[in-house]
Formats: structure tokens, sequence, C-alpha cells
């Protein structure tokens, strides 16, 4: 990304600004999720990418658009607003931007936007500064959960665009996360969780052990890895949790890829979905939900052999979920290069 300077602007300019037209004003929170959750100017929008994405998106951030992709279903919101509307982007207490390191969030966000043409500042002093002169601030812990456990995605410019650690409901039953959230027993508790399902190498939280049902699959994020092996696995434990009245939490490290593709597996099993089509449902609910190509590639011959199977076994989800997987990793096996995910 080109080096381009980047404004400040000071709490009582911010307030008169906002005093004067209130809804020209586009507030970013570039501080961590949880920091967020906890309390943040009143109408600001989140934009925290776990570090997993934050590296991606810098490889590709001098490309335009690129930020837009990362941000998916609330991109075209943004794009209408941002170009109309003063962006003052804030972070914890930053006073002078200049002796942030280059790739500080709010210095790389703030040159985006500034080259994407928008009328872009950072908050001299942050957010402890404009708590300092009393500035409005809410916090949105309790209505994002709220949201996720009844099921709803959250609306545009809501105020809420965790991709960290939030609590990401897919079904009415089904939730994803990542580790952060699988150790917030408080969160759990509240959100009605019975089932975890852990995708990681590390262990789960001594609470879970001891009051859930919990299940400890080791997967690994990699372009090697063999997900259609533990497929089966992990969906008849969903299934399971399901089968018991209760809530299940799936959840890997960051919540992005290994914990999403199970997911993906579930919709397409249950509901025959297209690999499309439960890609689809998953990003309404988790935007950053970004299965590695590996994982698409073998789930798109999951849903083509899933499409190729007699009617009469769709009675019994095992038997079908199973002669799928043989089918699909027979496949993969056969195949010396890689499945396209847009095949």
């Amino acid at each position: 990304m080109a080096c381009v300077s980047l404004p400040s602007i000071d709490i009582d300019a911010l307030q008169r600004a906002m005093a004067q037209c209130p809804s020209g004003v586009m507030l970013i929170d570039v501080r961590m999720a949880m920091c967020y959750q906890h309390s943040h100017l009143r109408g600001a929008t989140s934009i925290s990418l776990p570090s997993i994405l934050w590296r991606r998106f810098l490889k590709q951030a001098s490309r335009p658009g690129s930020l837009d992709e990362f941000l998916m279903g609330e991109a075209g919101q943004i794009a209408a607003r941002r170009r109309s509307s003063l962006v003052v982007l804030y972070d914890e207490a930053t006073k002078d931007a200049t002796s942030l390191n280059p790739e500080n969030p709010l210095l790389v966000l703030g040159q985006y936007f500034r080259l994407e043409g928008c009328n872009a500042f950072y908050l001299t002093g942050g957010f402890a500064a404009a708590t300092a002169n009393k500035f409005p601030c809410e916090s949105s812990e309790e209505s994002s959960l709220s949201r996720a456990v009844l099921d709803v995605p959250p609306s545009p410019f809501s105020g809420f665009f965790n991709l960290d650690s939030d609590l990401s409901f897919i079904l009415g039953f089904l939730a994803v996360g990542c580790e952060q959230t699988a150790h917030n027993m408080p969160l759990l508790k509240r959100a009605g969780i019975t089932h975890v399902l852990n995708l990681t190498d590390k262990e789960c939280h001594p609470e879970v052990k001891s009051t859930m049902v919990w299940k400890k699959i080791t997967l690994r994020d990699t372009l090697s890895e063999n997900l259609l092996a533990h497929l089966k696995c992990a969906l008849e434990f969903i299934e399971n949790a399901r089968a018991q009245g209760g809530r299940i939490l799936v959840h890997c490290f960051a919540g992005i890829s290994r914990s999403v593709a199970v997911a993906i597996g579930y919709l397409m099993w249950t509901q025959r979905s297209t690999l499309k089509e439960a890609m689809a449902i998953v990003q309404s609910h988790r935007k950053c939900a970004s299965p590695n190509l590996n994982f698409l590639g073998q789930l798109l011959a999951l849903g083509t052999s899933l499409h190729s199977l007699p009617a009469d076994v769709a009675s019994s989800r095992s038997a079908m979920l199973f002669n799928a997987c043989m089918d699909a990793a027979a496949r993969l096996a056969n195949n010396n290069s890689p499945i396209s995910a847009n095949g």
C-alpha cells in the first residue's frame, strides 16, 4: 500500500461535527474486539480483524477493493457511507499516528480509506480522550449475544462488526467460534451451550470438561489435512447434540477455517445444500468465514457425492454420510491435482 499521511481530528472538532450532522460522521473502532464489546463510542462500527486475516489483508492491501473483500456482507454499505461521510478511526489512546508501526491497524486502515478517496482522520488520543471528555459510549456484548441466540445476523451498521471473539449461531442450536470464545464460560452459559466440539490441539477449558458434553478432534488448518477423515465423527457429534435438544459450539483457533468447514459440511449433509449455498448461509452469520482451499476442495467433492446418491439412502443420514465421505475421499485420493473450489 502506498504511504499517505493520515491527518488527525481532536475530540472537540469531532463533537462539533457530530452535533451538526450525526449521520454524516462514520466512527470506526480498530481496537481488539473484546475492548469494543465492553465499551465503545456510541454509533461506532468495529473493524477488528483476527491476526490470520490481518496478515492476509496486509499482503493484498495495495489492491483496490481488498478491504471490501474482507468485510464481505458489509462492503456495500460501507462503500456507500464512507465516501459521503467524515470517517474517524480511533484506537485506545494514540496521540501521534506518525510514531506507529507501519502495520498498525489504525494507520493501515486510515491510509486505506484515504487512498479510496475518503475524508478520513484518526481521533487524537483515541478512546481514552473521548471518554475523558464524556463522549457518549455504549456496550455491545449483551446485544450481540441476544442477536446470536435468536439466530438473527447483525444488521448493516448495527454497531457490531466483530470478527474475532463472538459466538456466531449458524443454526438455532449450532454456533461457531474461536478458542477465546470457548474459554469464555460466562458467555457460553448465557448462550445455553451444552456441547463443545474442539477442533484444535489444545485442551478444553476445565469447566467445559466438567459441566458440558465435549469432544476433541485434532484438525490441522493446512493444505494437506484430510478433512473428510474427521468429518463423519464431527457431524455425528453435532447431530447428537441436536437430537438431545442441546446447543453446540464448534470451535477452532480463530473460528475462520476449520470450524467453518465443519459447519458447512453439516449443512450440506443435513440440508442437501451445495457448497455454494452452505457457504452463503454460514457467511451470512459469520462474516470472517474463510475455509482454506484444501477444505473447500474436499467439501466440493463431498457435495458431488451427496447429490449422486440415490434418494432411498436419504432416510439414513449416517449411512448416507459414510458412503458420501468414502466416495469423496476416493475422488481426492485418485486425483493428483488439487480440486478447484470453483468447479
